[in-house]
């Protein structure tokens, strides 16, 4: 069956989350986060995107990302990165089949109320996992960063 086209219009906004297949954890030690924010950056120099946030948790990850005026660049910016990733976590753990479950999914952001509330629900994800005590202080969350040529 053929895979459901992305509505990834210039200079659209869009929540793109994804998680381990099963549930399983993706991230399972200090070095993985970094090495999938590692990628975040090698990718985001590559495909313009702008990324407003991103929160990695251990299961799953979420980002509210903006195709810039040149795009679309949202699927390849996360096809990359996940592929990239899942051979990473392959050969670490020695790991065989899907690492995600399926592709990643996609929400359009509508207005500046529906931004806020997911913003605010990305933001919040460490805190009401109870990862952290106190908001802003998970280390593998980042906000308001912008990319190559497409920066507004």
């Amino acid at each position: 069956m053929p895979s459901k086209k992305r509505n990834f219009l210039p200079t659209s906004i869009h929540h793109v989350f994804n998680r381990g297949v099963l549930k399983m954890e993706i991230f399972k030690c200090k070095q993985d986060y970094r090495i999938f924010q590692e990628r975040i950056e090698r990718y985001r120099e590559k495909y313009p995107v702008n990324i407003h946030i991103y929160c990695l948790m251990p299961n799953h990850f979420h980002f509210l990302i903006q195709e810039t005026d040149n795009g679309p660049f949202i699927s390849q910016f996360m096809q990359q990165l996940q592929n990239s990733y899942a051979r990473f976590f392959a050969l670490k753990y020695e790991h065989s089949g899907g690492l995600m479950q399926g592709k990643f999914r996609s929400r359009i952001i509508l207005n500046e109320k529906h931004y806020n509330t997911v913003f605010k629900y990305i933001a919040e994800n460490p805190l009401k996992a109870g990862l952290v005590s106190q908001n802003n202080k998970w280390p593998y969350m980042s906000t308001h960063l912008r990319g190559g040529s497409g920066d507004h």
